[in-house]
């Protein structure tokens, strides 16, 4: 059984999936943004896990944030532009992620 819930960060609700373990008292957790996959935790550190999920996804954020520090730019048609941020958006990833997920695939 797994339960998936949403995590809010920078007006954005990131999906996260808690499912258990083979293990009595073991759950797997699963929340891309925080870079969590089907990472084993005592179900006793579930309910702190979760508070401190937002924490732990701003920080990886910023720590990404800051080996970002080159800017490229691109001309597209308002058409093209308007896909690519509707496709972003129901990735749940940002413009930027969305498109170096595709560019660097």
């Amino acid at each position: 059984m797994s339960s998936t819930f949403y995590i809010p960060y920078r007006s954005k609700k990131h999906a996260c999936t808690i499912k258990a373990a083979k293990e009595k008292d073991v759950s797997l957790v699963t929340c891309e943004m925080a870079g969590l996959n089907n990472q084993e935790f005592a179900d006793s550190d579930i309910p702190g896990l979760i508070a401190d999920l937002p924490n732990i996804i701003k920080a990886i954020q910023e720590h990404r944030q800051k080996n970002k520090d080159s800017l490229l730019q691109v001309r597209l048609s308002p058409e093209d532009r308007t896909k690519i941020e509707q496709r972003a958006k129901n990735s749940g990833k940002t413009i930027s992620a969305y498109i170096r997920t595709k560019a660097l695939a």
